[in-house]
């Protein structure tokens, strides 16, 4: 995960660096080591889109177990509309950071009360998730990514969850992406055959590190 953190960093500043469009997604982007300018007049690229992001802070949600997982009750009212009308259009992700309770370190075969700090991240997306048949007929496409972070969740001993209130801000990322080129052109970039699981697990990743460096 660290390289991950690195290879993003070194990609923004590239970008940077080139002056390169905020609503430009690149088909392909030149190595980060190339001192490269941007110029419009080069690039032919698939897709372009915008964002907006929001922050909702110290918003209040509940976490329910469920089996292995959890469940968390009230995100869904800062889950855009769109994202929530087909479930089947998502993935989502957690990643946790274990912490005995502060009253002495414990070993991890040591039966006690166990905390979870977690970080749950949500993609949702308006194209078909892991669309095989690669159809190059959608024009447009929408995605939302939505992160919070759930402290001090209890684990049992069994390994389940705790039902828990809490409170956490609340980031939500909603992107439009609009295909500029005709549909079929040979090496286009396409939104099939992704997996909104996979994207939730990359952002995860590089924003748990970030994360819990800050944290610890």
């Amino acid at each position: 995960m660290e390289g991950a953190t690195l290879e993003v960093s070194n990609r923004v500043k590239a970008l940077d660096r080139a002056n390169a469009p905020l609503d430009e997604l690149f088909d392909f982007v030149p190595d980060d080591n190339v001192h490269w300018i941007y110029r419009a007049s080069q690039w032919n690229n698939t897709w372009k889109g915008t964002c907006t992001f929001t922050k909702h802070e110290a918003v209040e949600l509940i976490l329910y177990p469920e089996s292995t997982t959890f469940r968390i009750s009230l995100l869904e009212y800062y889950v855009p509309r769109w994202a929530k009308e087909n479930t089947t259009k998502q993935g989502v992700v957690f990643a946790g950071l274990w912490d005995w309770e502060h009253n002495g370190s414990k070993p991890l075969n040591v039966h006690g009360t166990r905390w979870w700090t977690v970080l749950v991240t949500s993609v949702f997306g308006s194209f078909p998730d892991n669309d095989d048949a690669y159809t190059y007929l959608e024009k447009t496409s929408d995605i939302s990514i939505v992160n919070c972070l759930a402290p001090k969740i209890e684990i049992s001993d069994t390994g389940a969850f705790t039902e828990t209130r809490f409170r956490s801000d609340v980031h939500v990322a909603e992107c439009g992406f609009v295909n500029t080129l005709e549909n079929g052109t040979v090496y286009q970039a396409n939104a099939a055959g992704g997996s909104y699981v996979n994207a939730a697990n990359f952002i995860n990743g590089v924003s748990f590190l970030i994360t819990f460096r800050f944290l610890t």
